[in-house]
């Protein structure tokens, strides 16, 4: 058998320290300081710097996100930075929010728990309304799969009626005939609204 070459074998052991360091990097973020996270995000840069791949660069993306948290408190920097959903197409951020769901296991993990929080809390109602206030970070993944769970529910499902809002009036239209079509499927007693707009923060 072939063993790995020199090159692979430093990639490999790259690869296996980079969620380390993202978590070691987390921790000096939450603690504060800078000089701690400075040092985390340098290792982070040379690590994900070896070769470009999904990981390489959902590592990127997270310490940028670190990043931003570390100096959120401090209102003159946070306020000097450029938002890129303010220069970026909808189509855009669109196939970004999408790409992300797609690679990251925390998304499906999170909308898994919330719905069967949602689940508990009305198993025995017959009208269930439900906001989604989510915005940019709403999927239609979580409510497909809570489609298929009230349809399941012992006792029948209840009558839904879910609103959503998101300032991507085309994604809220793709959402609803998808959500619709998925509940004509079903034979379930579904309502869909719109609202477009986002949250302040």
């Amino acid at each position: 058998m072939d063993r790995p070459c020199a090159h692979e074998q430093v990639t490999a052991d790259d690869l296996t320290q980079l969620g380390p360091a993202l978590y070691e990097c987390m921790a000096h973020v939450i603690e504060g300081s800078v000089e701690k996270t400075d040092r985390s995000f340098m290792k982070i840069s040379k690590l994900a710097s070896v070769v470009d791949g999904p990981l390489q660069r959902m590592s990127r993306i997270i310490a940028h996100s670190l990043a931003r948290r570390l100096i959120c408190p401090v209102q003159g920097f946070a306020a000097a930075l450029i938002d890129p959903s303010h220069y970026l197409e909808q189509s855009c951020l669109r196939a970004a929010r999408e790409n992300f769901a797609d690679i990251s296991p925390y998304l499906s993990t999170g909308f898994v728990t919330i719905n069967r929080a949602m689940l508990e809390q009305v198993q025995d109602q017959k009208v269930v309304r439900i906001v989604d206030l989510s915005c940019s970070t709403t999927h239609q993944w979580q409510w497909i799969k809570i489609l298929q769970d009230f349809h399941s529910r012992p006792g029948g499902p209840p009558e839904l009626r879910l609103t959503v809002v998101h300032e991507d009036s085309e994604f809220l239209d793709n959402m609803q005939a998808c959500l619709c079509k998925q509940a004509a499927n079903l034979k379930l007693c579904f309502y869909f609204d719109k609202v477009i707009g986002k949250l302040e923060t």
